[in-house]
Parts: structure tokens; C-alpha cells; sequence
């Protein structure tokens, strides 16, 4: 009974130290076409311009990992064509800079679906109609101050 009884206090407490903290992130990215490996990739406030981290392409990819303790609005990018608009927050993020694309976690997915939407609307009614109904949906986060 002491043996099963130790042997479960040192799993809970190996797994307990080796968990990823609950505020933690990962951005996986596709860097996209013509982008070669050891290029730099940098995550950039878009208030301040100040860069948040940079990482290099490796085999036509990239990641950046970190603890998030708000939701920030960020772009990753190595150039206007190879950028993508996202927001760092806890979970695992998947970037397309190619594609311009961040989805994976909660606000990441909102925003790609808004894209997606506007994407081919040329009346400027209907964009402002879709623009309102998804500030008013997102008005209390991030993405809500961003869309306005």
C-alpha cells in the first residue's frame, strides 16, 4: 500500500511540474512560397512596433512558444507578403503566412471567420451590416476593438 501510495504522489507531482502553464502558447507557422530556411521571423506589436520574439524558418516552417498573461492583438511576419494578423493568447495557434491566416484558439478562429466572410463583399452596406454584427459580438475582447 505504501509503494502504490508513493509511486501516485511522484506521478501527480511529475505531472504537476512538467504541465504547461495555463497562460502558455504555441505558434506553429507555414512561412509560405519562395521562403527560404534560416530566414527571420519576428512577432510584432502592431501599437508599439516593438517585436515581442523572433524565430527562424526551418524546413518552410516556424514556432514560438511563450506565456501569455492578456490576449494581444500581434502580426507575424517576415515581409508585407509573408504577414499574418493574430492574437498571441493561451493555446496552440496556427499561422499561414502565405494565406495571411491565423486560426486555433478562440479569438484566431473568430477573426479568420470574419475574413472569411468579408473576403468578397463589395457593397460597402452589407460590409458595415457584417462589420457591426461581429464588433457587437466580439465587443468585450480584443478582436471587438480591433474590428473598430
Amino acid at each position: 500500500m505504501k509503494k502504490t501510495l508513493f509511486a501516485f504522489a511522484a506521478a501527480t507531482m511529475f505531472v504537476a511540474c512538467t504541465s504547461a502553464p495555463k497562460n502558455a502558447y504555441t505558434i506553429n507557422g507555414i512561412a509560405g512560397e519562395g521562403v527560404e530556411d534560416g530566414t527571420t521571423v519576428i512577432l510584432v506589436n502592431p501599437t508599439s512596433r516593438d517585436t515581442i520574439a523572433s524565430t527562424e524558418v526551418a524546413n518552410g516552417a516556424f514556432t514560438f512558444t511563450g506565456t501569455a498573461d492578456e490576449t494581444v492583438a500581434a502580426y507575424a511576419m517576415i515581409d508585407r507578403q509573408h504577414s499574418a494578423q493574430l492574437f498571441v493568447e493561451p493555446g496552440t495557434i496556427n499561422v499561414d503566412l502565405g494565406e495571411r491566416k491565423a486560426t486555433g484558439t478562440a479569438l484566431n478562429d473568430e477573426m479568420a471567420a470574419f475574413a472569411a466572410k468579408v473576403k468578397d463583399i463589395e457593397d460597402d452596406d452589407e460590409y458595415m451590416a457584417v462589420l457591426k454584427d461581429y464588433y457587437k459580438r466580439n465587443e468585450q475582447n480584443p478582436l471587438g476593438a480591433d474590428l473598430w
